[in-house]
């Protein structure tokens, strides 16, 4: 996930608004969003001395070129031969856990966590509800509990650009709302009908319950343990709430049910927490 600038062609991995060659000459921005989705792997390399963050071994590294022939290396334990083709696979199934890092570009893990559950989601009425459980009545943010309004209008517009019809739902956080985000300016009471996307912190998990036609869209880049706070960088979208509390507390999931990620990879990330 990067961005290319379309004049001169310079690649950044990182989150910048403007190249920095063409913004000199005058130039405005002219930089445009890659996603890839589909990589051939390039060559790989087998890790059998654990560290302190890769505990598990052997693991693999590969070279891999996605479909734009810009290179990255990952970590995976599968065994991927050179030569082969890796795709992002989209959410077919109705249980499911999608999963993407946020490397540097968080609009970025955002947009292709969307796309993994595209074919869920397209043309539906979708009614967008925010749950601010712990957080205080101050119009400070409070990265632990609740997600930027960035990365939430970063939702709005990919599920609009999905031909979605999207809304916020009123809920009991009416108030924290007004107060959080300003720039939302009309909560409506809805009926239950189409597609609720219910967007809270991992740290608020613990007053969530299951409800139908129900996606739940997670922040976990903060993890608070024992009031300390944990840099994870992931973000969630999931069906079911127990399939994805047995997951981050056991690492067992059907992997046919993951998505965008190696379930064993991203549990061995959040088991450095402990």
């Amino acid at each position: 996930m990067y961005k290319i600038c379309k004049k001169c062609k310079n690649l950044f991995w990182r989150n910048v608004k403007n190249c920095l060659k063409c913004k000199k000459q005058g130039f405005g921005n002219t930089l445009e969003l890659f996603i890839p989705k589909k990589f051939k792997v390039l060559g790989s390399t087998t890790v059998y001395i654990p560290s302190k963050e890769h505990k598990k071994v052997p693991y693999n590294i590969v070279l891999l070129k996605d479909e734009y022939k810009h290179t990255q290396i990952k970590k995976t334990f599968q065994n991927h031969r050179t030569g082969s083709i890796i795709h992002d696979r989209q959410v077919k199934l109705n249980n499911f856990i999608a999963c993407s890092k946020v490397k540097y570009i968080a609009q970025a893990s955002i947009i292709r966590l969307i796309w993994l559950i595209s074919g869920k989601i397209k043309s539906k009425n979708v009614n967008i509800e925010i749950d601010l459980t712990n957080c205080k009545p101050k119009n400070s943010y409070e990265f632990e509990y609740m997600m930027p309004f960035e990365n939430i209008n970063t939702i709005t517009t990919a599920l609009k650009d999905l031909k979605c019809e999207t809304a916020f739902a009123e809920n009991e956080f009416k108030d924290m709302i007004n107060i959080k985000y300003p720039k939302i300016k009309n909560l409506l009471k809805v009926e239950n009908k189409g597609l609720t996307f219910k967007i809270f912190s991992i740290n608020n998990i613990s007053t969530q319950k299951q409800k139908k036609n129900t996606a739940y869209f997670i922040d976990y880049r903060f993890y608070k343990v024992k009031n300390h706070i944990y840099k994870s960088n992931l973000l969630f979208i999931t069906s079911n709430l127990d399939l994805f509390r047995k997951f981050i507390k056991t690492g067992k999931v059907n992997e046919n049910l993951f998505y965008g990620e190696e379930p064993q990879i991203i549990f061995e990330e959040l088991k450095n927490y402990e």
